[in-house]
């Protein structure tokens, strides 16, 4: 997935104009990835219901109203969250052999998305939605992308 996940960068970052240099790269870029699960409980909810008891059979009479509770609710249902930062990392202001005392960041940005699709799946939407803010707004991008509005 590893090459998958740079080659969507690359078409993204072309997209805007941006071409790749391998030979004299003016910034790197790191992606960190992953996924997590989570189990919700719905609330439980209880209501009244009035409830007819005819009268028993053969005995006659009449029959009366009770009040009896429903009880509704309670299921539990899985909510996985898929999340994706990506750095893009100064390298044109660093020469071969310098130290590196202090990363310089030019932009940071974090994409998130729940729902039940794989993150295999979901990649291209988180890269897309987070480079759509660069490099508009320089000092980072937080987002949370709903998969079935991403194109």
């Amino acid at each position: 997935m590893e090459k998958e996940l740079f080659s969507f960068i690359k078409i993204e970052m072309e997209k805007n104009g941006y071409i790749y240099d391998y030979k004299e790269p003016q910034f790197l870029i790191a992606v960190r990835l992953g996924e997590s699960s989570r189990e919700v409980q719905e609330g439980v909810s209880s209501r009244p219901v009035q409830v007819y008891q005819p009268p028993a059979p053969g005995k006659g009479g009449v029959g009366t109203w009770q009040t009896q509770y429903v009880t509704q609710g309670g299921d539990s249902d899985t909510v996985n969250t898929r999340w994706m930062k990506i750095d893009f990392i100064d390298v044109l202001n660093k020469k071969p052999g310098d130290k590196i005392d202090k990363i310089t960041y030019l932009w940071q940005g974090e994409a998130i998305s729940e729902g039940s699709s794989a993150l295999s799946v979901v990649v291209k939407c988180l890269i897309s939605g987070l480079l759509r803010d660069y490099p508009a707004k320089l000092t980072g991008s937080k987002i949370t992308l709903k998969f079935d509005k991403c194109k």
